[in-house]
């Protein structure tokens, strides 16, 4: 990351502009921003009409452009919030890091291989901070989760499970194409695998994929791969399918369990040690995810959390907390899930 992060030319108030507003924006990003204390939306981009005017109307007194270009060479702004469509996430990006200002960008960080370099370039060439959009760092549940193994509680780890799945109901275009959407793998798998590597602090190091369409292109993707510690994990990811979000990670002592739809949470130990058993049960159940009730409140808390740390960094020109991803970790997930996607295509062309 670069050395010297610049500071922001508005210390006490962050000048924000908002770069995509579609579902995502409109239903989450600008209902946080707000409300967060320490910037203001002094203007948003989006080249549909449409999204434009419920973007203003959202946050009055920001000024509308109809693209991220016209924004840049016009508002006074010390940092942008990315959240246009996933093949748009690294030009985008990149301009605006080239511009001076601070970025948080929404994963995946970018979808093609050849685009990570002059990404990285940008970045370290700007001196500006630019933080990847995994919010779900900021969940209690993994806060937690990364707590307990760092302190030893599951033992050694042996295997993660997970799967994370949406309906996929009212996919736009550009999301059904692998080329402009990054299909299940990109889209779902960029969340999964930087919380693996997060909660156990260690790195994912290799993985296989086989992926699929059935409703649109790759909309369900089946990973496996391991750890440099040794551990290994095995993960579905689908835009087609129902709503879940969960992970198992397995120790020699115990196991830990997180699911962000539901309300259920549950660590266990060995049964012949009872005592720390019912201690750490009781614990976990009442302090994780259960509090969240919904998918929904889930998300919205974690991107508040994560939005507000970005704000913070920007003000004082410094990452937050070691829990805020940047560029670097959008990139090391990037990299590998698409490791998987060439080994997978490799292996159709030896086949046929």
């Amino acid at each position: 990351m670069p050395d010297h992060p610049k500071q922001p030319r508005s210390p006490n108030q962050v000048r924000l502009g908002v770069i995509g507003c579609g579902s995502i924006a409109l239903g989450r990003h600008l209902p946080i921003l707000r409300q967060t204390p320490g910037c203001e939306v002094m203007a948003i981009a989006d080249t549909d009409t449409k999204n434009r005017s419920a973007a203003t109307r959202m946050c009055p007194g920001s000024i509308p452009f109809d693209s991220s270009e016209a924004m840049l060479d016009t508002a006074q702004l010390d940092a942008v919030v990315i959240a246009t469509p996933n093949h748009t996430h690294a030009p985008v990006a990149s301009a605006c890091l080239a511009a001076g200002k601070h970025v948080y960008l929404e994963k995946p960080v970018a979808t093609r291989r050849e685009e990570i370099d002059g990404l990285l370039g940008a970045w370290k060439a700007s001196g500006c901070l630019c933080v990847a959009g995994f919010n779900y760092r900021y969940l209690e549940s993994v806060l937690k989760a990364r707590k307990l193994i760092g302190e030893g509680a599951l033992g050694k780890i042996l295997t993660i499970q997970s799967v994370f799945c949406t309906p996929g109901e009212s996919l736009p275009a550009w999301k059904a194409s692998l080329d402009s959407g990054g299909g299940a793998l990109l889209d779902y798998g960029s969340h999964h695998l930087d919380l693996f590597g997060f909660m156990l602090d260690d790195v994912p190091v290799s993985a296989s994929v086989l992926e699929t369409s059935r409703k649109s292109e790759g909309d369900s993707a089946w990973l496996t791969g391991c750890f440099t510690g040794g551990a290994r994990y095995q993960s579905f990811f689908a835009s087609a399918a129902t709503d879940e979000d969960r992970i198992e990670i397995l120790g020699t002592n115990g196991q830990l369990t997180l699911h962000r739809v539901g309300s259920r949470s549950l660590f266990r130990r060995d049964k012949s040690r009872t005592g720390l058993a019912r201690r750490l049960a009781r614990h976990w159940s009442m302090s994780a995810l259960g509090q969240a009730a919904s998918l929904r409140r889930a998300t919205e808390a974690s991107t508040t959390a994560s939005l507000a740390a970005f704000i913070r960094a920007v003000r004082v020109g410094r990452y937050d907390s070691p829990e805020q991803p940047t560029l670097e970790d959008g990139v090391r997930c990037l990299r590998l899930l698409l490791d998987a996607r060439d080994s997978d295509r490799s292996r159709e062309t030896d086949a046929a």
